[in-house]
């Protein structure tokens, strides 16, 4: 199934993303350990919502999930 390019997000939703706790801080905690591609797929992901901000219900992926 092909990803779904981004639907607009809403400024308050990037604010609130881009004031999340930093991964930095993440990765110094007791849920940071793992195998190294674990850690690989948590710094995308975390890349990927500084990048996007949280979805709103505007957005057709999420408001069907």
């Amino acid at each position: 199934m092909p990803t779904p390019s981004p639907a607009p997000q809403p400024e308050r939703a990037r604010g609130f993303a881009r004031r999340a706790l930093p991964f930095a801080y993440f990765e110094r905690s007791a849920h940071a350990g793992g195998p190294q591609p674990v850690a690989e797929a948590r710094a995308r992901a975390h890349a990927r919502l500084q990048e996007l901000g949280l979805p709103s219900t505007k957005s057709e992926a999420w408001k069907y999930t």
